[in-house]
């Protein structure tokens, strides 16, 4: 590929190429600019030009970032926000400047316990801020890297680009969820009881055709796991167990949550348990910047909160 010549490069068209990367379509990202259309479309050619590369492709449902373009958005969005802090004149940060909308992205087995937790702190000290709160899905790499997510929670290890990096809050403590008149779980399954036990697994939105979390750990102990549902919804998983005879591996916080007829207990010893946390997932331009700082302390707080043995008591 050909040098870049920067000195074709100024700061309007980076900040048209972040918005193009965040929206992912020219006319919202020329109504977020106060521009039109056309003037969007003429800077994409100029970047096009300047970068040697398409950087998006034209999908019947908007654009759709090239390798390339996700591989310089990190870089893109450090470049910008350097230049922002050193013409912000603010000494200290205040959330309630953040006039945007904030994405986080979550694993759906944490997602309703922390959800009703975490909102209500950001809404507060951020009133201005619009909040978006979705699963976390096949795209959510994709997504972090093009900033259109600021903040993923969920667990590590975690098979994603270099550019995204994990941080580890809390050790994860898996359990079984079942009634509470079950009576293995009164006195703990032993891995004869769980292999001819039905399971509800609960799995990543788009990812129905991998193994989950709990399907590795039955096969690692070398069984096949009875598995009966399968459902990217917890209320959903939860419902199951509740109206039959079914257990649900589950992260421990979800007791917080859960039904008065549930009830969680430990899973057998000789079932190897992996080595997960839960983590904050971001680009280390998003960890690094202002909002990337608050957004970070806020989720800890949060999350450390629940994980503590007297959470709820």
């Amino acid at each position: 590929m050909k040098d870049i010549d920067w000195h074709k490069i100024d700061l309007n068209l980076l900040k048209i190429l972040r918005v193009l990367a965040e929206e992912q379509n020219t006319r919202l990202a020329a109504e977020r600019l106060f521009v039109g259309q056309s003037a969007v479309s003429k800077s994409l050619s100029k970047l096009r030009e300047l970068f040697y590369d398409e950087l998006f492709t034209r999908e019947r449902h908007g654009l759709t970032p090239t390798p390339y373009c996700l591989s310089i958005m990190p870089k893109v969005n450090q470049l910008l926000e350097s230049f922002e802090l050193l013409l912000n004149k603010q000494e200290q940060f205040d959330p309630a400047s953040i006039h945007r909308e904030l994405c986080i992205a979550i694993n759906p087995l944490l997602y309703r316990v922390v959800i009703p937790r975490l909102y209500p702190i950001l809404r507060k000290e951020a009133p201005n801020a619009v909040f978006r709160f979705i699963n976390w899905s096949w795209d959510a790499e994709a997504k972090l890297l093009s900033g259109q997510i600021d903040m993923g929670i969920h667990f590590s290890p975690l098979d994603t680009s270099s550019h995204i990096q994990a941080i580890n809050l809390c050790p994860v403590e898996f359990q079984l969820c079942s009634r509470h008149d079950d009576p293995f779980a009164q006195r703990g399954y032993t891995i004869k009881q769980l292999a001819s036990t039905p399971l509800t697994v609960l799995v990543m939105p788009s990812y129905a055709n991998k193994l989950s979390i709990a399907e590795k750990m039955m096969v690692s102990a070398g069984l096949e796991g009875k598995v009966i549902a399968r459902c990217d919804q917890l209320d959903m998983c939860l419902s199951i167990v509740s109206s039959g005879d079914a257990v649900m591996p589950v992260c421990s916080l979800v007791q917080h949550i859960l039904p008065e007829e549930l009830i969680l207990s430990p899973i057998p010893n000789e079932i190897t348990l992996p080595d997960y946390h839960i983590a904050l997932h971001a680009t280390h331009h998003s960890q690094s910047s202002d909002v990337g700082q608050w957004l970070q302390q806020r989720i800890r707080q949060v999350i450390l909160s629940l994980h503590a043995p007297e959470a709820d008591k």
